[in-house]
């Protein structure tokens, strides 16, 4: 063989491997990239739910539905209420985050139930939502 056809099959082959490297390389960076999208997901789905369950443990303890809505709107929340039916939305950390509080208050013959879908998320989407109850003893509400 001659020298010159060695050096053409050297350059051919470091072609081949760095087309090689540079395809593994491309996958490996994909990977990476999807693994911080599961990531930034995870961690918003987190706070999410962490939000929810803060909302629900408010709700547990007021000793009233009003102390409750008095306590919601101290904590920044758009309080609408239409009768027995109460909408509250709190900003969740910076950005386009929400928490929304649907609650539904009903008279019993001992006292006042409510029952609360609580949904957190960011956007239009919600990544969270739970349900709970609360029941206060006595009249309107009142312990």
């Amino acid at each position: 063989m001659s020298r010159r056809n060695r050096s053409a099959a050297f350059y051919v082959e470091t072609a081949i491997t760095l087309f090689f490297l540079l395809c593994t390389a491309a996958v490996i960076a994909q990977l990476f990239s999807t693994a911080l999208q599961n990531s930034r997901l995870a961690e918003e789905m987190t706070r999410a739910e962490f939000a929810a369950e803060e909302e629900a443990e408010r709700l547990a303890a007021a000793p009233t539905l009003g102390d409750w809505a008095a306590v919601v709107q101290g904590a920044g929340a758009q309080l609408t209420r239409d009768g027995d039916r109460y909408t509250a939305r709190l900003p969740l950390g910076e950005g386009d985050g929400w928490v929304l509080v649907e609650l539904q208050a009903e008279e019993t013959d001992g006292g006042r139930l409510a029952r609360a879908q609580i949904s957190a998320g960011r956007g239009e989407k919600a990544s969270f939502s739970l349900e709970t109850g609360r029941y206060w003893q006595g009249e309107g509400g009142q312990p």
